[in-house]
């Protein structure tokens, strides 16, 4: 089996790899691509058997691969929000992992798509995909993290939460204060983990809450930049492809 993996999260990329190294030790795993452009040049060249896909790329979403090139793989997408559901369901979509992926999910996704290649079945991708959609709407979200504060532990309620941030390989959690506190979690796990009617992934080191934002103010090439609260300490861009989600997202909490 010929394997892609697209994903702009190193972590999470050898974390897939790891996975299907152990359940698929036959699978041939292709260089992790992590950016659009790289995608469309390879898939215009190569049709692998299975296509593990990021929708939130580096330099914007990945459903704009399918406007460049045409894709027969079937693609197994991995996100941190379930709203792309149906979007997915139009290109090729085999199954819908929500972020973190685990090991089951993983199995789960590659059992679906044998059955798909013994039935040929339209109505069981279908309601493989429904079925996800309602698993994803009853997911519980994570309510508070432990931080630690000298010897001890302390629980942070994600009502006191403002942001997440990473910097060199590190990821701080930053309170309504504007504490700033050092976890054990990438920001990859962190978005699948938080709700997100609360946060936002606004740039690929920031996780913000809504009501952190302050304002958007516009960039360039319908860009825009994000002000937060507490202030941070560098300028927040949000790609061309996060800024409509972003929008759309700010204007559905209102």
């Amino acid at each position: 089996m010929d394997i892609l993996i697209i994903e702009d999260e190193p972590i999470a990329a050898e974390k897939i790899k790891d996975i299907l190294g152990e359940i698929v030790p036959d699978g041939r795993i292709a260089p992790v691509l992590d950016t659009i452009d790289e995608s469309i040049v390879y898939l215009k060249t190569h049709t692998p058997d299975i296509i593990f896909l990021d929708i939130e790329l580096a330099d914007g979403s990945s459903f704009e691969i399918f406007e460049s090139v045409q894709i027969k793989s079937p693609i197994i997408f991995t996100t941190a929000y379930n709203q792309y559901a149906i979007q997915a369901f139009e290109v090729n979509s085999v199954d819908y992992l929500l972020k973190p992926i685990t090991k089951e999910s993983i199995i789960s996704a590659l059992a679906n798509l044998q059955k798909m290649k013994d039935t040929f079945s339209y109505q069981l991708l279908k309601q493989s995909l429904q079925d996800l959609q309602v698993k994803a709407d009853n997911k519980k979200y994570k309510s508070s993290f432990l931080v630690k504060s000298g010897e001890s532990l302390i629980p942070i309620n994600e009502r006191q939460i403002a942001y997440f941030f990473a910097s060199n390989k590190w990821v701080y959690l930053v309170t309504n204060e504007g504490k700033e506190n050092l976890i054990n979690y990438t920001l990859n796990e962190i978005e699948g983990l938080l709700n997100p009617e609360h946060f936002f992934r606004v740039a690929r080191n920031y996780m913000v809450r809504r009501e952190s934002i302050v304002k958007l103010t516009p960039y360039f090439k319908g860009q825009v930049t994000v002000d937060i609260s507490p202030k941070n300490k560098e300028l927040i861009v949000v790609s061309r492809a996060r800024t409509g989600n972003l929008k759309q997202w700010l204007s559905d909490g209102l």
